[in-house]
């Protein structure tokens, strides 16, 4: 009853407007994307560099969050936005 659920995104993208395809997600950022929309968006040539600079994105975000572990502070959102660049990334790839 007094728990806190997690948030569920929009029922379609905020980009294009249409819903993502079965089995699809919507992906958070200043807006929630499609898949589509998302590649168009991550900045890259093709999926490979477009993969390549999540994955960069996401050792340089782990690394702030072990900062702020080491210094004993809770690193859950820091931890929770590396998540989502390692999934991006083996999204596009």
């Amino acid at each position: 009853m007094g728990r806190r659920r997690g948030f569920l995104p929009p029922a379609s993208c905020q980009q294009c407007g249409k819903p993502p395809d079965l089995g699809h997600s919507l992906w958070p950022g200043d807006q929630w994307r499609c898949t589509i929309c998302l590649e168009d968006h991550l900045p890259g040539k093709d999926a490979v560099s477009k993969s390549k600079h999540k994955t960069i994105e996401y050792a340089q975000e782990i690394r702030e969050a072990f900062d702020l572990e080491a210094q004993g502070l809770t690193a859950e959102g820091p931890r929770n936005q590396t998540e989502w660049a390692r999934m991006m990334a083996v999204e596009m790839k």
